[in-house]
């Protein structure tokens, strides 16, 4: 007698009509904001990530790693995380900012009377306000910075790896290393070189390129260990040892070749698809292939070929082949060290062993050492004085992995910030005072749009208002979440900076006496004679209303000598992130139905 599998009746899907005013979507995305909140800037808490079923435990306060553990289970906040995910590997976007804003924006669309498509528009709206007056010569929290200004470059790195608790920096290793990272983004820069466009007046193209600067983590030695080398660092599993020189053309250099297709003679040329081919009886196909490698081998040796890199597989004995004759072997490196190589040395990667290889597809490098750290051996390879772009290894060291996967996400950050600067010079006021000149900006801005803007949008100015106040808070309430709730956040009238009093003024004295300055450092002392508006508790204005929010000063001034340490964003990350929170969150507030699967 057969057994028939068991059929179970599958439960019907859940479908939920305007899921925004869905009351355990409401609860759910409380407790996500929480979450996120919980964990943004510098003074938030270190999170522990582990599956329901098991695995292991992530501690992290990184986006790059807290986003993609979390696993939302209602729809709605599934799209958010999922958005949220999508932008930060292309447009390195602050993820909690981004998460952290647009969940905020959706709670507030939960209580507002307006519908939620036209409020997607007035975001929309208000946004490309923001975005032209962060663009202009008028907006009061941005500072211009330039490579010369070492303080300022400083305070940017600074702020990024400040941000990231889980670094377990203290004040004096976080220096260190900002100090280091910023030598080697420095290092990057050349004053110019040969390449391709316009002509100069020798006739003769030339144009700066940027180098590359090469992270490399090692476990064991202390954060004081972390220091920067020219050249590039390759790690072998053996005791490095140098190569010997002579090759033709270069008095002590090394010629060296590289290739990005496998050496193994297991693969293809033509691709990791499988392929088949007709030999004659007798003839081996294993053999045949070796042949070729050894012949590779002699064409490479008598070019003057010393050092051979491959990104994939070298066949064993294509390697003691090369050994034997005095040239050294590096293997399996991976295409994010082939880059890099390949500019060190001026080499061209080679994609075929059986082509003819020419003197022009070879490199050169100065020299070669060894070099250990921690318990790691590298091959330490030195680059010609030539101009070419050059290249650099930031050696990151820690006692503790965890830490030190989190520095090294948080210095590539700081490297993304650095880069963004030669393209736009500019930097925000960090701390949250930019969100807050924003947000005082937004609620100006809402109260002079023009009738023929308010006709376009197709709503009345009360409306307007709404949204305006709305996107304002949730900028306020992210401004807040900096300092975890604690202390009491005032904003002031003439520059719209965050102030956050660690301590309750005394009956018989003014606000001004608790505070020192401002949240980013910008603004040294309290200016006279300006009125203060507190903050609620989630960063929602008190008790004022907005139309006495709208009496202050416009438009808002600049600090006029900020010091040369303070907390700064880089500009091109934050504006990036401000649009992308109110586009998602613009996105979901058009949801009109959700249908999830409860199987």
């Amino acid at each position: 007698m057969s057994s028939s599998p068991r059929r179970e009746r599958k439960l019907p899907s859940r479908c939920v009509s305007d899921p925004l005013e869905d009351e355990r979507e409401r609860g759910e995305a409380r407790l996500f904001r929480t979450l996120l909140g919980s964990c943004y800037g510098p003074q938030g808490g270190l999170k522990l990530l582990r599956n329901a079923v098991g695995g292991p435990t992530v501690a992290t306060s990184t986006s790059a790693v807290l986003l993609p553990a979390l696993h939302p289970p209602g729809p709605v906040l599934r799209l958010l995380a999922a958005a949220v995910r999508g932008h930060l590997g292309r447009r390195g976007d602050g993820g909690l900012f981004v998460a952290l804003l647009a969940s905020l924006l959706l709670e507030g669309g939960w209580g507002m009377e307006v519908p939620p498509g036209l409020t997607g528009r007035v975001q929309g709206r208000l946004l490309q306000l923001c975005e032209r007056y962060l663009r202009s010569e008028e907006c009061a929290c941005r500072l211009r910075v330039d490579l010369g200004s070492l303080p300022r470059l400083l305070s940017l790195v600074l702020t990024v790896l400040g941000s990231k608790p889980a670094c377990l920096l203290s004040r004096r290793t976080a220096r260190h290393v900002s100090t280091a990272l910023l030598r080697s983004f420095l290092h990057t820069v050349p004053s110019s070189g040969p390449a391709r466009g316009d002509g100069g007046d020798d006739g003769r193209p030339t144009t700066v390129t940027l180098g590359h600067a090469v992270l490399v983590s090692a476990v064991g030695p202390p954060v004081e260990e972390t220091r920067v080398l020219p050249g590039l660092l390759v790690e072998t599993p053996e005791v490095a040892v140098s190569v010997a020189g002579g090759s033709p053309g270069a008095e002590g250099s090394i010629r060296v070749a590289v290739f990005n297709t496998s050496l193994s003679g297991d693969v293809a040329e033509g691709g990791e698809r499988e392929l088949r081919h007709e030999v004659a009886v007798g003839v081996s196909a294993h053999g045949a292939t070796l042949a070729q490698l050894l012949s590779l081998g002699e064409r490479l040796l008598a070019l003057g070929v010393r050092l051979l890199a491959c990104q994939k597989v070298v066949h064993p004995a294509l390697c003691q082949f090369m050994e034997e004759r005095g040239a050294r072997v590096l293997d399996r490196l991976g295409a994010s060290l082939v880059e890099p190589l390949c500019r060190l040395t001026g080499a061209r990667p080679l994609g075929s062993l059986a082509g003819v290889v020419t003197p022009a597809q070879l490199g050169l490098v100065q020299g070669t050492d060894g070099v250990r750290v921690g318990e790691k051996r590298f091959l330490h390879l030195r680059g010609m004085d030539a101009p070419a772009p050059p290249v650099c290894t930031l050696v990151l060291c820690h006692r503790n992995d965890a830490a030190l996967a989190e520095l090294k996400l948080a210095c590539q950050a700081a490297q993304h910030a650095l880069q963004a600067l030669l393209k736009e010079p500019l930097a925000l006021f960090g701390g949250g005072c930019t969100e807050t000149h924003l947000a005082a900006y937004i609620r100006h801005a809402a109260m002079g749009m023009s009738e023929e803007l308010l006709q376009e949008l197709r709503c009345s100015r009360a409306q307007v208002r709404s949204v305006a106040s709305h996107l304002a808070g949730a900028l306020e309430a992210v401004a807040c979440t900096l300092s975890q709730g604690r202390g009491t956040h005032l904003v002031d009238s003439r520059f719209g900076h965050l102030w956050v009093a660690w301590r309750v003024a005394l009956p018989d004295e003014d606000w001004e006496a608790v505070l020192q300055s401002c949240a980013c450092g910008a603004v040294v002392s309290p200016p006279p004679g300006v009125s203060w508006r507190w903050l609620g508790q989630r960063g929602h204005r008190d008790s004022t209303s907005l139309g006495d929010e709208a009496t202050a000063p416009t438009p808002l001034l600049a600090p006029p000598d900020p010091p040369p340490s303070l907390l700064l964003d880089s500009f091109t990350v934050r504006s990036n992130a401000l649009q992308v929170a109110v586009e998602v969150a613009s996105l979901l507030l058009d949801v009109k139905c959700t249908i999830e699967d409860t199987n």
